[in-house]
């Protein structure tokens, strides 16, 4: 019978081969939210605006967002859709066409390691890159 650590590994395997963001692996950075939040902060702002001139240029921008473990399941789902949607947003209005987009979105993550209250806060955010 497989361990926990096993099935986590598999898991977490399986979490990172369906990873949009994988595609565009250059010039990436990620979005970090607090808890339940959607909200971009202003110094995330500064960057996503400074990112949206460079990939004006671009044929791919990609954005995975993912929502921690913690509480319920379709909220958490929900809420990584927001986060991505609003990074979306927020870049078709500095000029990204809206037909340079791979989105994906998770309501939780599975880390390597299993479910760790450390991984949280990885794994509240958006994945933001391009080709």
């Amino acid at each position: 019978m497989p361990t926990h650590a096993a099935f986590a590994l598999v898991l977490a395997l399986a979490v990172l081969a369906s990873e949009p963001a994988k595609a565009c692996d250059r010039n990436q950075f990620v979005i970090k939210y607090d808890v339940g939040s959607a909200q971009i902060s202003q110094k995330d702002k500064v960057r996503l605006k400074k990112f949206a001139r460079t990939a004006k240029h671009r044929t791919q921008v990609c954005l995975f967002g993912q929502a921690d473990a913690q509480g319920d399941p379709e909220f958490n789902r929900l809420l990584a859709a927001e986060r991505v949607n609003g990074v979306r947003d927020y870049l078709l209005a500095h000029g990204i066409e809206e037909e340079s987009f791979s989105i994906g979105a998770q309501g939780e993550s599975f880390t390597l390691w299993g479910l760790l209250s450390a991984d949280n806060a990885r794994e509240r955010s958006v994945t933001v890159s391009h080709d």
